[in-house]
């Protein structure tokens, strides 16, 4: 690149002396922007115990939170938002699915004073967590695609610790883990592919659903279990009535996700 091999040894140290400053600060950056982004909109929802409304996505500040967890989303992975194993799945996965979480809750903490019976109790929350899903379609589905991005991201460091356990360690606590995450990757995957039966969602979201579940089901399957694949099957099978003829080519290809037979790392321990 220099005419000059003194110069270009000269200036080399400096250059990946500032190359190196430059790289933490952007990963700093990214970063922090990221938490200040999901801070913003958790503390604007309070706790899980008390969740409160937060304002439209049409609120500048609420829209500019949400457009900033998309793009630095983007660059999880990447040399400026690395993947540092667990710590950044609880650090960045965690709080995205807290979000997630409360906007389903929304609302349903009025009902602790009405003294319902349990049976009553769960038939309104599962009302209300219904609604939710409906009324904030557009923010749950940048949350859901923040957040299967961040567990595709997490799938490597995930097995690396799985595989660097010696047996005594791989407990009955962490096989369970490990099944929980496999049928919650399921449910996830499904819910997202389902979306399209659902008449109060708009084409909007349908697509995008739909377009996430596509592009994130080959990679994700391989963290569930044989067995969960087989569960899946069915359940898609029987969802195919259900599904609009426009979105059933898409369906299926988030459906033949889980032909895949291949069972390594992450699946072969949870038998």
């Amino acid at each position: 690149m220099f005419s000059s091999h003194l110069l270009k040894f000269m200036i080399l140290p400096s250059l990946l002396s500032l190359a190196f400053c430059a790289n933490n600060e952007e990963s700093k950056d990214v970063a922090e922007q990221f938490a200040q982004a999901i801070n913003f909109i958790n503390n604007q929802l309070g706790t899980i115990e008390s969740v409160q409304t937060p304002p439209p996505l049409s609120d500048p500040k609420t829209r500019a939170s949400y457009d900033t967890i998309s793009k630095t989303m983007e660059k999880l992975g990447s040399a400026s938002f690395p993947v540092t194993g667990l710590d950044s799945m609880d650090g960045v996965c965690g709080p995205i699915n807290e979000a997630m979480v409360k906007h389903r809750f929304i609302g349903a903490s009025a009902l602790k004073s009405q003294n319902l019976a349990p049976a009553e109790l769960q038939q309104k929350i599962s009302q209300i967590m219904l609604d939710n899903i409906h009324v904030y379609q557009d923010e749950l589905i940048i949350l859901s695609a923040a957040h299967v991005h961040c567990s595709a991201a997490h799938i490597p460091e995930m097995s690396k610790f799985i595989e660097s356990l010696p047996p005594s360690e791989f407990t009955d606590i962490r096989k369970d883990g490990l099944r929980k995450m496999s049928k919650g990757t399921i449910n996830m995957l499904f819910g997202l592919a389902t979306y399209a039966a659902d008449p109060a969602n708009s084409t909007t979201t349908k697509n995008q659903a739909m377009a996430i579940a596509i592009k994130y089901a080959p990679e994700l399957v391989v963290i569930t279990s044989l067995a969960d694949r087989k569960s899946a099957l069915a359940q898609f099978d029987a969802a195919i009535p259900y599904i609009p003829k426009p979105y059933l080519d898409q369906f299926n290809k988030v459906r033949d996700a889980f032909t895949n037979q291949s069972c390594e790392n992450l699946c072969s321990r949870q038998d």
